[in-house]
């Protein structure tokens, strides 16, 4: 739909910069090691500077009513983190229809 109507496309990618470009903040659940601990690891992962465009890329769900989107783990022996998100190209989806049993 995009690549057909210029206009929507240009509201679209409107809407989908505005929130993609928000500022995020991360406070911790609690005063606990933990939980200070997991957020230190959430704020790494928004600063690396590519979490703009994979927000963009996920609010493609506004237009097509969903968005796929694969985590890429960075994996070691002693912890996994999110590396990158990656965008699919939802036209490799398909939904099979509900049969109802009466």
């Amino acid at each position: 739909m995009e690549e057909k109507d210029p206009h929507y496309n240009a509201v679209l990618g409107t809407r989908k910069r505005q929130v993609s470009q928000l500022e995020l903040s991360v406070v911790a659940a609690s005063e606990s090691v933990q939980d200070e601990r997991n957020a230190d690891l959430i704020k790494q992962f928004i600063d690396r500077g590519e979490l703009q465009e994979e927000m963009f890329n996920i609010l493609d769900a506004i237009g097509k009513g969903f968005s796929v989107t694969e985590i890429m783990w960075e994996t070691s022996e002693t912890k996994w983190i999110i590396k990158s998100l990656e965008h699919r190209d939802p036209r490799w989806f398909d939904f099979h229809p509900i049969i109802a049993v009466i």
